[in-house]
């Protein structure tokens, strides 16, 4: 059976990982935007993708997720604060890693002279793991006899839930005043502060007990918690809406499509037939005339054969013909000097049809525009999402 400590780090993985490197966070640093990148890549990103604006503002590079502009901070991404929530889960993480390994686990006080001395406890306050003879140290202190002590020598036993247990019960050091735990709040300046800082910088502010106005700071948690599990809901929804549309428009732009398609296999269809007609009306005109031409010539050849077998028997007659047969033979002599007196003339051939190329106005064979028709729920279904995907919700801390 999976550990919490198992769990967790399943469930953290994202929130552990850099986006850019795709690493284990190192020195994790947040935008604003809630974004967090290993220090070190995100200083890399801005240098890498860094941009002038048109309005000659400071530079701005993009969030690496979310693409939100930010404007390039003077000292890199050392300008940004540091998520020590997540640097202490993955510390605590790898920590819980290394129990399950044979790796020898070092004092950190005798690690600071020099030498090694084999862990046996870690002290939650100063999160820091202590020898035995550190430990006894530890325990008769004034300053941190009271501290919780977990042992971490042995087998796991629950050790690794006790650790990640512990990361609410660790001190937070002033940077300001080294060694000095950071347990007030400065309700003027929004800040965290030592007992120091409190009689310093902030001795005319309101400063009260961290404990006393962290119930109030994680009811704020909650509410924003409530707040982001209903805009999760409302994107949820207007995701599902947007499926939707997508999925009616599939069905109309395919049914628009189609019916486009008829439409043009319609009009093609008419102007193949009327082409076609055309194309049959050329071609009769032209099997016409060339019939009409192939007739007279047919005559023609008629004509001549007739006029060959005249010249020929007109000879004859004229070589060795009777006087008698000549005179017989006088009118149908003068009849055909009569018809063949006359020029024969070819008889005209019918119209010969032309194709004359015409226009074609494109804009009446149809058009593509908006239904005037839409259903008032419709538009009343996308003023709804509009308003879901533009509104923010805003939260007074």
């Amino acid at each position: 059976m999976a550990s919490k400590s198992d769990i967790l780090l399943k469930e953290c993985s994202d929130q552990l990982t850099c986006p850019i490197c795709l690493e284990t966070l190192n020195t994790p640093k947040t935008l604003e935007c809630q974004h967090v990148f290993c220090m070190g890549c995100l200083d890399k990103w801005i240098n890498e993708n860094k941009a002038k604006r048109e309005d000659q503002q400071p530079e701005c590079y993009p969030c690496p997720v979310c693409k939100v502009d930010y404007n390039v901070p003077k000292n890199g991404s050392k300008s940004y604060k540091t998520n020590f929530l997540l640097s202490s889960l993955i510390d605590v993480l790898q920590r819980v890693e290394k129990l399950k390994t044979d790796e020898p686990i070092y004092c950190d006080v005798c690690l600071e002279d020099g030498e090694k001395s084999t862990v046996i406890c870690r002290c939650i306050e100063c999160a820091e793991n202590l020898c035995q003879t550190c430990s006894t140290v530890h325990k008769r202190s004034k300053l941190s006899r009271s501290h919780e002590l977990l042992e971490v020598a042995g087998e796991d036993g629950g050790k690794s839930e006790a650790m990640l247990a512990s990361l609410k019960k660790s001190q937070m050091l002033c940077k300001a005043h080294p060694g000095e735990a950071l347990k007030f709040y400065c309700q003027q300046d929004k800040v965290v502060v030592c007992r120091d800082c409190c009689i310093t910088k902030h001795s005319n502010h309101t400063c009260v007990a961290l404990t006393e106005i962290t119930e109030k700071h994680v009811e704020n948690l909650n509410t924003l918690m409530t707040f982001a599990k209903n805009k999760i809901n409302k994107y949820d929804e207007s995701k599902n809406r947007i499926d939707e549309f997508k999925m009616k428009a599939n069905e109309g732009a395919k049914k628009e499509i189609d019916e486009l398609k008829k439409d043009r296999d319609m009009r093609l269809k008419q102007v193949s037939d009327y082409f076609d007609g055309l194309d049959k009306e050329l071609k009769a005109s032209h099997e016409e005339i060339m019939k009409h031409l192939q007739d007279q010539q047919n005559q023609l050849e008629i004509d001549k054969g007739v006029s060959e077998g005249t010249l020929a028997n007109l000879s004859t007659m004229i070589q060795h013909g009777h006087p008698v047969e000549i005179a017989n033979s006088n009118p149908d002599i003068m009849d055909r000097i009569q018809k063949w007196s006359h020029t024969t003339k070819v008889k005209p051939k019918p119209e010969h049809k032309i194709y004359r190329s015409g226009t074609l106005d494109v804009k009446t064979l149809g058009k593509v525009g908006y239904s005037i028709q839409l259903k008032a729920e419709e538009i009343q279904e996308r003023r709804q999402l509009e308003m879901q995907t533009k509104r923010e919700d805003c939260i007074i801390l």
